[in-house]
């Protein structure tokens, strides 16, 4: 009984930056959970960017518990992640300067809760999910007509769809729509304020 009861605390760590990977595991073990690949409790660390999407998408998460925590502060991005169906959801900025271990415990205490949970900054989207299935075609490097035919709807519908997202974002070119998804408009506009140099 005690082996099903460890069992079911036990922890996979999912991340695609080695590094950080391994960082986790450490902070886990210092906590007291056993890190254990094929785990139905997972953590997914959300570096590089994009790295929840791609394993949300894979994951059955009916059929396990998964806590995610990202930094992108993109609200749409937020959303789309949340939408895959994890338990927690905490985007890192939101736990403020509180250290690695902090924020690993709070993911923790609350895939332990019995509802849903979403910890993240700022205003929710506000996006239609017409227009978030367009930018986030965009973000994933689709042009306008590979778009369109995914979403099953004309260019012209895709790029008017596209326009109102624009102006609701307050983006004002792909490029732009790119990074706004990926959260790293505003890194950019801090690194480059007069655009990028040529």
């Amino acid at each position: 009984m005690v082996g099903d009861r460890e069992a079911s605390r036990a922890l996979e760590v999912l991340c695609g930056t080695t590094f950080l990977a391994g960082l986790a595991e450490r902070c886990l073990s210092d906590l007291g959970v056993e890190v254990r690949a094929e785990s139905t409790r997972k953590l997914v660390l959300d570096s590089p960017t994009g790295y929840a999407l791609a394993t949300l998408s894979a994951v059955d998460a009916t059929r396990c518990r998964v806590a995610v925590i990202t930094w992108n502060t993109c609200p749409e991005y937020l959303e789309d992640v949340w939408e895959l169906g994890p338990h927690v959801l905490i985007e890192g900025q939101a736990l403020g300067a509180l250290d690695p271990r902090a924020v690993l415990s709070e993911a923790l205490r609350r895939l332990d809760g019995s509802r849903r949970h979403r910890h993240t900054l700022g205003e929710k989207t506000c996006l239609t999910g017409a227009e978030r299935t367009v930018l986030r075609g965009l973000a994933f490097g689709l042009d306008n007509r590979t778009v369109a035919l995914r979403a099953g709807i004309k260019e012209q519908t895709m790029k008017n769809t596209l326009t109102e997202a624009y102006r609701k974002t307050g983006v004002h070119s792909h490029g732009e729509a790119v990074l706004y998804y990926w959260g790293l408009r505003d890194a950019f506009e801090e690194t480059f304020p007069n655009g990028p140099p040529l």
